[in-house]
């Protein structure tokens, strides 16, 4: 079975009274995953179904940001990078701003021709702070799906647990084993291939 066809879950308990889901992976393997809270397991079913519809729209021609399947992706993904993410007056961030791009930027450095500086350096995006950091964290995600190398920088970031505990409260999705289920999910996304404008409103407004 493959990891982009329809979960059948299976929910197991112990004597403990601690449950489990169980996820098929890949054929005859199944991904034990401990449950922990309706959102974070919400969240995880959300992201693995943009993913299947993103799979399910492409065709030959490239994906973008007028893509449907795509915002509601890109938000989802956006949405678990910042859940619990640490607040104003962390260690970090000195200007009481925050985004999930200030824990890829350090988490993700030593990805070997990473796109970080270029990011960075895109012009027209917001002159807020705030936005700003929200805008490049979105072109890192458009940048990196053109790369075919989103998976990739999750990995490694996840790799990075002393950084990534810096980051992010306890509960985090993040910080759970759960999240390595993302890296498995992202991996088919190389297959597709994305074309994205990255300036303008498109990075710095409401929606991804």
């Amino acid at each position: 079975m493959s990891i982009y066809s329809r979960w059948s879950c299976a929910l197991a308990s112990e004597p403990s009274g601690r449950r489990w889901w169980w996820f098929p992976c890949f054929a005859n393997t199944y991904v034990v995953i401990l449950f922990v809270s309706h959102s974070c397991l919400s969240l995880l079913l959300s992201f693995r179904f943009s993913v299947k519809t993103l799979l399910e729209k492409y065709t030959a021609e490239p994906i973008d940001d007028s893509s449907e399947e795509f915002v509601n992706f890109a938000a989802i993904l956006e949405h678990i990078l910042s859940h619990r993410f640490k607040g104003p007056g962390s260690w970090f961030i000195s200007d009481g701003q925050r985004s999930f791009w200030d824990y890829i930027r350090l988490a993700c450095s030593k990805v070997q021709n990473n796109c970080i500086a270029s990011i960075e350096n895109i012009e027209n995006i917001s002159t807020s702070r705030a936005k700003a950091r929200t805008g490049i964290g979105r072109a890192w995600i458009r940048v990196a799906l053109m790369e075919k190398r989103l998976s990739e920088y999750v990995a490694t970031a996840l790799r990075d647990t002393r950084t990534t505990r810096r980051f992010y409260d306890d509960g985090a999705i993040i910080l759970r084993e759960e999240a390595t289920v993302l890296t498995g999910m992202l991996i088919g996304l190389s297959a597709i291939d994305f074309s994205f404008c990255l300036k303008g409103e498109a990075l710095d407004g409401k929606s991804p």
